[in-house]
């Protein structure tokens, strides 16, 4: 119904249905041309949804024929006015964002004033009085912490005799080992051709006998 109440050409504002007859009225009609398309739709359930167009401005005094009577109906009543109330904070909130202090002036739709709750949050410094700048003196510096001297105790002339380390002996170089003569071969002995065996004076012993002697 909204949408054939009001005119959108320049600024919003009211169409000569929305004056005369408001827009829980044409919202019915809507609804019942729908309800025309729909032949088998359940009459009792089409009742119930005609109640939650009428009762949803929940008083009789805003403008609505029935209070709402079913829980479905109660809800679509605080759903719509917890969005026209939240509409109306977001735009008084918008407006006074120019004027100084952290609440905005009187909303009669609302009957109370808003808080502006990003400037209330926002630190401000405390100013510090100037006889209390005054008294302030400034810190003195700290004295630099002393380190305590280390005292190495005196060792006397008998102890530096005892703890006196000894000397490294020095590491002397290996001699080098004098080369060994060098060995002769010893003699071989000659070789003695063993005595010829004797022949039996024959006639091949003869013969043995000149060739061996040869």
């Amino acid at each position: 119904g909204k949408i054939e109440e009001l005119t959108y050409a320049r600024s919003f504002g009211y169409s000569a249905a929305g004056q005369l007859l408001g827009h829980i009225v044409l919202g019915l009609r809507l609804l019942g041309a729908k309800f025309e398309k729909l032949p088998n739709f359940p009459p009792k359930l089409r009742m119930l949804v005609e109640h939650l167009i009428i009762s949803h401005h929940g008083e009789l005094e805003f403008g609505s024929p029935k209070t709402p009577e079913f829980a479905e109906a109660v809800l679509l009543h605080h759903l719509d006015n917890m969005d026209s109330k939240m509409e109306t904070v977001r735009n008084a909130l918008q407006r006074d964002k120019s004027v100084e202090g952290e609440f905005t002036g009187w909303i009669a739709p609302l009957e109370r004033v808003l808080l502006k709750k990003d400037r209330f949050l926002r630190e401000t410094p405390v100013p510090v009085p100037v006889a209390a700048r005054a008294e302030v003196k400034p810190e003195a510096p700290k004295p630099e912490a002393v380190k305590p001297e280390i005292v190495k105790p005196e060792v006397k002339a008998e102890q530096t005799l005892l703890i006196k380390p000894e000397p490294k002996p020095e590491h002397a170089v290996p001699a080098m080992p004098e080369p060994a003569p060098p060995v002769k071969p010893e003699p071989k002995p000659p070789l003695v051709k063993p005595p010829a065996r004797p022949v039996n004076n024959t006639l091949f012993g003869e013969k043995l006998q000149a060739v061996l002697q040869k």
